[in-house]
């Protein structure tokens, strides 16, 4: 009796885990555990009918740059004149400077020769006349030309100059030095007024040889 019941539990036994094992061997076995599943993230769109930000605006914090004044085209051509003009004439300074430190510029109004003064009054206000011309002359005299320029003009008993020329057969054949020379007399005028002995002259000529030199 004992053993009808032992080999019964033993069969029921085996039954019930034969059992147990198959409904956890099944692929959808309600023993069976689910398999773990990463829950599925879901990322919402911001809404994309919103307008952008503004863009920052840096340039506030930039430093402001004056305005320089605007030229016009005529203005610019005048100012572009006016520089190279200033170059050029520094060009020419220097050039003259050096060139001036190897000659010795001179310039004398020798006594022409056969001339005979009236009066010794006459004779001093003609050397008079002559050291005023000769100075205008030598501050006028710019460039490396030699020669001289024969020169006759009149003035008036106060000083007026009224009559130049120049004798072009005893002058030397430079435009320089003759427009040197020319410019010098007409410089160098009023004059001085007729001594007291000569104001009974209403005019005066005098001829004077203007002699440029480098030494």
């Amino acid at each position: 009796m004992k053993k009808k019941m032992f080999l019964g539990a033993l069969g029921l036994s085996i039954a019930i885990h034969s059992a147990v094992f198959l409904l956890i061997s099944l692929p959808q076995s309600p023993l069976k555990p689910p398999p773990f599943k990463r829950p599925i993230e879901v990322a919402y769109q911001g809404d994309i009918s919103a307008p952008p930000a503004p863009a920052q605006d840096y340039t506030r914090f930039e430093k402001q740059k004056p305005e320089l004044p605007k030229l016009g085209k005529t203005e610019q051509e005048d100012a572009l004149f006016k520089q190279e003009r200033e170059l050029v004439r520094k060009d020419i300074f220097k050039k003259e400077k050096s060139e001036d430190a190897f000659f010795k510029k001179t310039v004398n109004l020798p006594n022409i020769p056969g001339e005979v003064f009236k009066t010794p009054e006459y004779k001093s206000y003609y050397q008079l006349i002559r050291e005023k011309i000769r100075k205008l002359a030598y501050s006028n005299y710019k460039k490396l030309d030699e020669g001289e320029v024969f020169i006759t003009f009149s003035l008036t008993h106060d000083g007026e100059l009224i009559d130049l020329s120049i004798n072009s057969g005893k002058s030397t054949a430079n435009e320089y030095l003759l427009s040197i020379a020319e410019r010098s007399v007409k410089e160098a005028a009023p004059y001085p007024s007729f001594p007291e002995k000569l104001k009974d002259n209403k005019r005066l000529s005098f001829n004077v040889i203007i002699s440029f030199e480098l030494k």
